[in-house]
């Protein structure tokens, strides 16, 4: 019996609630409800996402290279790493179209995600906090727009929070498997998208703030857990460079620090990145530090004043959540441990539980803070570009109401009772009552389930994705079918969304046609004449305009009956779209 206790006592907090799953039904319910949430989510997908949204990430063309893979061919990307269009090629080779391969990519992706909501905060304070934190991922309408768009957002995402994921059990129990799956997560995430390294510093901290009892005390085991993650991670990782060098003659080329440029100098105009005027990272560091400096600072005030976090968790309440969770967990545990009855060993076990949940809750800390600083001082903070953090926030958010800090905090509710009752006056004491706290935190996780969810199910549902379908080109896609089927079959058929193409039965029948640019935007005039000098290089005998794509056109594009330079005969159809024939041809 005494062994028994020895070994319990040898486990983390955070390790004997990851442990406690309970009889094997309930062990599977985790994998119940992800299955349920990828079949929601590939059904919902396949009726309404069949093609790319307007105006989104996913003009970066991620199915486009996946198709010139398929063709035997190395895509010439200097920008993103290729493990997501190799991995749709990969998935497409199987039967499925691209797209279509793609998207199921992220749907998996999105499901990941949302599991390890509930593996970061089972973690941190058991299963009823797991579920609460996977049922609120699970119902933010990040997961369901994201979770659809054929792009890295994600991919990127699910591997890196991997990444943190074995971090954190590393930092509560440092070993072999939690060293490799941090390397391995690190690899892969790096070989999908290239601010992985910016996780880094939050590994290095768990690798240096993990306990050194036991066996963790010998230097070399804990060097060789060390390098052992960095060789898996440069194992997997290894493949990108390999493909960079094949591609550019430079295992190294990376054109990444375009994008700061573009962030300081060229916003929103896309079309700086073909002009950049520096000629490498440093020239633009050193042009104008206080401008990094600058667009830096800029971009977390608007992340925590302008909104930006309420959009990563789902609403204002979720972010307030955010922070009271925070405050919870720093501050569980306080006084527990000096009342009456308890002895030198209870009181120790109290002790290291509560500082091991303030180190876990610390280090996750930090590790946002130093992912979420790396990404507003290179880039934008957008709420994609920081979706690993979704489930760690969730998970602090929810860990309040979950066993070890309920526990945590019952202990201080009890000992300040006890305190206010021993002040009263001996004459007037009551009999002692059984403290309310208990049975009052018992439900509050029902209670916080249908307060706070409900309210991310609403926005979902009938806010955000109502707007993500309408972002569709699905009109100009039914009139690119109708032109492609009653013109000549060596016609060709121009649009003003990208993609388009392999929507028809022989793609390259389709021109694609860009948006206006710089003086373009403020002088039609300049546009048309560009549009005109397209259209008859390429033959073009129609047009199709919609008005989910139209971004910086001219709007005269939308009215049939307007004079439009080098166009004729608009004719408006039902969902707005606008087909225009070309002057001179058709």
């Amino acid at each position: 019996m005494a062994e028994r206790s020895a070994t319990s006592s040898d486990r983390s907090p955070g390790q004997a609630a990851a442990e406690s799953a309970g009889t094997p039904g309930r062990a599977a319910l985790p994998a119940v409800a992800s299955l349920l949430l990828f079949a929601a989510l590939a059904l919902f997908g396949a009726r309404y996402h069949w093609l790319e949204q307007a105006g989104s990430a996913e003009r970066d063309g991620y199915v486009a290279q996946a198709e010139t893979i398929l063709a035997g061919e190395l895509p010439r990307d200097p920008y993103r790493p290729a493990l997501y269009p190799l991995a749709v090629a990969a998935l497409a080779r199987l039967g499925l179209a691209p797209f279509t391969a793609a998207r199921l990519l992220a749907n998996l992706a999105a499901v990941a995600l949302a599991g390890l909501a509930f593996f970061f905060a089972r973690r941190l304070a058991g299963p009823p906090a797991g579920w609460l934190a996977w049922a609120a991922t699970a119902a933010n309408p990040n997961l369901w727009i994201l979770g659809q768009h054929v792009t890295t957002d994600m991919p990127f995402a699910a591997l890196a929070a991997g990444a943190l994921a074995a971090g954190l059990v590393y930092l509560e129990r440092p070993g072999w498997r939690p060293a490799l799956a941090a390397g391995a997560c690190l690899g892969l995430a790096a070989f999908t998208r290239a601010n992985a390294w910016f996780l880094l510093p939050a590994l290095a901290a768990a690798w240096v703030w993990a306990p050194r009892g036991g066996a963790a005390r010998i230097s070399g085991r804990r060097l060789a857990h060390l390098g052992a993650g960095a060789a898996a991670a440069v194992l997997l990782v290894a493949p990108h460079f390999a493909l960079r060098y094949a591609v550019f003659g430079n295992p190294f080329h990376d054109e990444n620090w375009k994008n700061l440029a573009w962030k300081l100098y060229g916003f929103p105009d896309w079309s700086y990145l073909d002009r950049v005027p520096f000629a490498g990272p440093w020239d633009l560091l050193t042009a104008n530090p206080g401008a990094v400096l600058r667009g830096g600072v800029e971009e977390l005030g608007r992340f925590f004043f302008g909104g930006g976090l309420s959009q990563l968790v789902g609403t204002p309440l979720h972010a307030l959540l955010l922070g009271v969770g925070l405050v919870a967990l720093l501050g569980a545990g306080r006084g527990i441990g000096r009342g009456e009855g308890r002895d030198a060993a209870d009181e120790a076990t109290v002790a290291e539980a509560a500082r091991s949940l303030r180190r876990r809750t610390l280090w996750l800390l930090f590790a946002a803070a130093t992912f979420l600083l790396a990404v507003a001082f290179t880039f934008f903070a957008w709420g994609r570009l920081l979706l690993c953090l979704l489930p760690v926030a969730n998970a602090v958010a929810f860990a309040p109401w979950g066993e070890e800090v309920r526990r945590a905090w019952r202990g201080t509710a009890e000992h300040w009772t006890t305190a206010a009752k021993k002040s009263l006056a001996p004459g007037s004491a009551e009999p002692p009552e059984k403290s309310l706290a208990p049975r009052m935190l018992a439900v509050l996780p029902v209670v916080l389930a249908l307060l706070v969810v409900a309210p991310l199910v609403v926005k979902t549902a009938f806010f955000r994705l109502p707007a993500f379908v309408a972002e569709h080109a699905y009109g100009e896609v039914a009139a690119l079918r109708e032109l492609a089927a009653r013109t000549p079959p060596d016609s060709v058929l121009a649009g003003v969304s990208p993609f388009l193409g392999r929507y028809l039965d022989d793609p390259s029948r389709y021109l694609y046609v860009p948006d206006a640019f710089g003086e373009e935007v403020d002088h039609p005039d300049l546009y048309y004449r560009k549009l005109h000098r397209l259209l008859a290089e390429a033959g073009a005998t129609y047009l199709v305009v919609g008005p989910v794509d139209l971004r910086d056109r001219p709007g005269s594009l939308l009215l049939p009956r307007e004079a439009v330079p080098g166009l004729r005969d608009g004719e408006s159809r039902e969902s707005g779209v606008v087909v225009w024939r070309v002057a001179g041809r058709g």
